[in-house]
């Protein structure tokens, strides 16, 4: 236990095959917590006060030789 406190996770395995994986407690809680998704994540964001402009040019493309 102190080697996965200390050097990270510690594998157990048998038979050469893997079993258990020994980690510390605050890893455990970091990979069980509770994360929100992107989606969740960009909602979450505070709104910004910006007036975009969404009228669009109505000039025509020019021509490329291609």
């Amino acid at each position: 236990m102190k080697i996965a406190l200390a050097e990270g996770p510690q594998y157990i395995t048998q038979k050469e095959i893997g079993t258990v994986v020994i980690i510390s407690v605050r890893e455990y809680e970091h990979l069980v917590s509770d994360k929100p998704d992107f989606a969740e994540f960009l909602l979450s964001c505070p709104k910004a006060d910006i007036d975009f402009e969404t009228e669009r040019q109505k000039d025509f493309s020019r021509n490329i030789e291609l």
